[in-house]
């Protein structure tokens, strides 16, 4: 322990003291004050750069990657829906199709939401795949087995097959 003169009243103070005993002077701020720049002196021989740290330039570069393939897969979907088929069964396939996400047919899920007493309450359970009918009626027919509320308000699970035309229409439903 060594002591000090303090710099606002000139009397001897530990160099251990946050302040003079006398006056109140902060001493400990007042040294590491006059050590930082010693210390930092040594450091600033290093250069400082700023700009992107290789970490965070390389999660910028994945999110650019993954928005590129976001967007080449949009436009390859949209291609394929697009291109010309000499074949009618593949235009009639983009009516009416299974989502790739859920499974679900977004005719049927439009005609459930206009004809259930509470749309609201619709939870699908089950798909089947989108069949195409060649009967005396052309189209498509598709199983969904979903719960909805009734009119009392009491859940119960239905298992319907939907009946399309050609483009898409829901002609009607049966139980299965």
């Amino acid at each position: 322990m060594a002591l000090i003169q303090c710099a606002e009243c000139k009397k001897e103070v530990s160099d251990q003291a946050e302040s003079c005993p006398h006056c109140g002077f902060p001493i400990k701020k007042k040294q590491e004050e006059k050590t930082e720049p010693k210390s930092d002196s040594a450091i600033q021989a290093k250069p400082k750069t700023k700009g992107i740290g290789c970490f965070q330039g390389g999660c910028l570069l994945i999110v650019i990657i993954f928005v590129i393939m976001l967007l080449a897969a949009a436009f390859s979907h949209e291609d394929s829906k697009s291109g010309s088929s000499s074949s009618t069964s593949s235009t009639q396939r983009e009516k009416v199709y299974n989502s790739s996400w859920d499974g679900s047919v977004r005719q049927v899920e439009e005609y459930l939401d206009k004809t259930l007493k509470d749309p609201d309450s619709f939870k699908a359970i089950e798909w089947s795949t989108v069949q195409k009918t060649n009967g005396n009626t052309k189209g498509f027919m598709v199983r969904c087995k979903y719960r909805a509320k009734n009119s009392f308000g009491g859940y119960v699970i239905e298992n319907k097959v939907f009946y399309m035309d050609e483009d898409g229409n829901v002609l009607y439903a049966s139980d299965y």
